[in-house]
Order: structure tokens, then C-alpha cells, then sequence
């Protein structure tokens, strides 16, 4: 494609994407992905996007449970989990705050793939989280709803446009 010394020889028969795009600062250094069961993920889906941000962004995944959660990097550089590590816990969004937090701290381009149901400790819903996520947004922080508009982000951040400022989830 492009680039001066082929690096990725192992995706010639995968993509042919074998160059090392130059231009870091139009790629994402940071990838937050929403893996609560409203996303609805499969594992494929999340190793398609760690599959195309090798050697470009940083991904972490988060979903909450019993009042907390859990943040996990899963791919740095040209590194990732396994493929069974990847696959949605199936919890809930009780660290949206927190999580938004550690992707607003990360340097370069930062992307939220999320479907923006966005609550609180437990689950209950909190005015203060949304507009913690409004800020993170303010603040640099692009929101997608769906792998395929990361990937083509990762391809060219200027082919996709972001989603707005999530809702607060109406619960019970």
C-alpha cells in the first residue's frame, strides 16, 4: 500500500496491509470499548478492531459488575490478548465514569466505542456520569456505535462521523 519498509509481512495474505501507516497523529492512541451486555459484542467483532489497531492504539476494554468492574488492556503496539480473553463479560455500565476518565488521560486521538447507555455504581443512573461523559466528549473523545466505524477510523479518522452525547438509561 504504502510506506517505505514492509513491517507486517505475517497480513500480506490477511489484508495486504504490510506498511506501517506514518502519519501517527492521525490515528487513535486509545481505544475504550463498552463490552456491558447492551453492546451485544462478539468476540470477532472485538478482535476485528484489535486487528486493526495493531501498532496504531492502545485498546481497553470495561464493563462493570457487582458494584464495580473491570478496565483490561487488551492490545498495545503490535500485542494482544487471546482470542478468549477478548469476548464481553455481559455486565453492566457501573465504571462508565471512571473508564471515561482513564481514556480522557490517554495522549493522541481517543475513541469510545460505546452505545451510549451510560449509568452509575450498580447501575443506577446518574445525572453526574452523563455529564461526565459530555465532557469527555468536549474534551477530544469521539464516540462510535459500531466496529465497523472503528476500524474505517483507524483507516482515516476523517471517514466517520461521530455519534452524539449518550442518553442517561431509564432503568426500571
Amino acid at each position: 500500500d504504502e510506506g517505505s519498509v514492509p513491517i507486517r509481512l505475517d497480513r500480506y495474505c490477511i489484508d495486504g496491509q504490510i506498511f506501517r501507516r506514518g502519519n501517527a497523529k492521525d490515528a487513535p492512541a486509545a481505544i475504550l470499548i463498552d463490552i456491558s451486555g447492551s453492546m451485544s459484542l462478539s468476540a470477532e467483532e472485538i478482535e476485528s478492531v484489535c486487528e486493526a489497531a495493531a501498532g496504531k492504539a492502545i485498546v481497553a476494554t470495561y464493563c462493570g459488575y457487582n458494584g464495580g468492574g473491570e478496565l483490561k488492556i487488551v492490545a498495545k503496539g503490535l500485542r494482544r490478548a487471546p482470542n478468549d480473553q477478548l469476548g464481553p463479560r455481559w455486565g453492566g455500565n457501573a465504571i462508565d465514569g471512571p473508564a471515561l476518565k482513564w481514556l480522557a488521560k490517554q495522549k493522541g486521538r481517543r475513541v469510545w466505542w460505546s452505545d451510549g447507555i451510560v449509568t452509575g455504581k450498580n447501575d443506577i443512573t446518574k445525572e453526574a456520569i452523563r455529564a461526565a461523559s459530555r465532557w469527555a466528549m468536549g474534551n477530544g473523545i469521539i464516540r462510535l456505535a459500531y466496529a465497523s466505524q472503528v476500524i474505517s477510523y483507524l483507516r482515516n479518522p476523517d471517514s466517520v462521523q461521530p455519534c452524539g452525547v449518550p442518553e442517561v438509561a431509564r432503568l426500571g
